[in-house]
């Protein structure tokens, strides 16, 4: 017999599940028991994650699939039962009406748990496996009976192909322009940071794009492809400035994860447009005196200083007398010069004589 914690158990965990597996218990014998063999027995199976040695136990594993086993060794085909029922949020699975020894634990009935529990999940539009798979054994009792599956891990990843874009760049007569420059803008789901890179393109407009994979079920990636040729000709607008015309265009489209099908060529039909202008420097005029007002003129060490502008009708008088007075000046050092020069010479010959 076990002990009453182990009925507190069978009380706690039954629920729901325990009413299921019952109902289902009475079919899973198609002739009745073994002499000795009674079909009361309830098994509890806990499911949990594998721990190390010494370790504290695994977390619970709900929603794994428990297949119960039950056999007995003399008996012709040996299986006696095959039960399944699924583990709850605690991890265990509650099985009733399960076969035992009447008395003395006579015959021997083995039991055999197997757990099972997969799930699945996406990672930059990868899908990713997860299953759980572990084993318990033991012989049935009175009851009820405890197994306790250590479930261990694996894992698989599947990623489908990158999506391949095609497309073809040409003008309205469709030919091929000479490209100055492409971008290419990819916007994966969550959409709202698109990511820019420089586009290369053949000569003949056409142009290949591998995008990077996303979690599809978020929705399509937004991809736009913007370009601008090389500048054909100059022309003046009605600005006064001159104008550089080259052919540009764009396309935006929708592209999902997986495509059923060939994806469509993206096909980007350019049109002339001014892409450059260039305006004649217009310059300031340079002051002049005597333009009504007062103006600034350099001091030679880096500064300025204000100068009065003159009448008209003075400016030409003043500027005479001033160049008078500084002759005048001139003059009279010149005779000064020459007068002690001549003092100094006849001194001279004095001394001589």
């Amino acid at each position: 017999m076990r002990g009453s914690s182990g009925r507190r158990a069978v009380i706690a965990a039954a629920g729901g599940a325990l009413v299921a597996v019952a109902l289902l218990a009475p079919s899973a014998i198609a002739a009745d028991p073994p002499a000795g063999i009674v079909l009361d027995d309830v098994v509890n199976v806990t499911v949990r994650e594998a721990s190390a040695a010494g370790a504290a136990p695994g977390a619970p594993i709900a929603g794994a699939k428990v297949t119960l086993l039950v056999t007995l060794n003399d008996f012709p085909e040996g299986e006696l039962q095959s039960l399944t029922a699924t583990t709850a949020d605690d991890g265990i699975a509650t099985f009733a009406a399960v076969a035992r020894p009447e008395k003395d634990n006579k015959p021997t009935v083995h039991l055999e748990a197997h757990a099972h529990q997969e799930s699945t999940s996406r990672d930059n539009g990868c899908v990713v496996g997860t299953s759980w798979d572990g084993v318990a054994a033991g012989t049935a009792t009175e009851g009820p009976d405890e197994l306790i599956v250590e479930a261990s891990a694996s894992s698989n990843i599947s990623c489908p192909p990158k999506p391949v874009l095609l497309g073809v760049i040409h003008d309205a007569a469709g030919k091929a322009i000479a490209i100055a420059s492409a971008t290419l803008s990819v916007d994966t789901p969550p959409v709202g940071k698109p990511r820019v890179e420089r586009l290369s393109v053949y000569r003949d407009g056409r142009f290949t794009v591998t995008l990077a994979a996303w979690d599809g079920d978020d929705g399509p990636a937004i991809v736009r492809v913007s370009v601008t040729g090389e500048v054909t000709r100059h022309a003046t607008l009605a600005n006064g400035c001159r104008g550089d015309y080259a052919q540009v265009g764009s396309r935006t489209v929708r592209v999902a994860l997986e495509a059923r099908g060939e994806r469509p060529v993206i096909d980007i039909v350019t049109h002339e447009a001014v892409v450059a202008e260039a305006c004649a420097a217009v310059g300031t005029p340079r002051p002049t005196v005597g333009g009504g007002g007062g103006t600034t003129r350099g001091n030679g060490g880096g500064g300025s200083h204000p100068v009065a502008t003159l009448p008209p009708t003075d400016e030409g008088t003043k500027v005479a007398a001033a160049a008078g007075s500084a002759t005048a000046g001139v003059a009279v050092v010149i005779v000064l010069v020459a007068a002690v020069a001549g003092l100094a010479a006849a001194s001279l010959r004095r001394t001589r004589r």
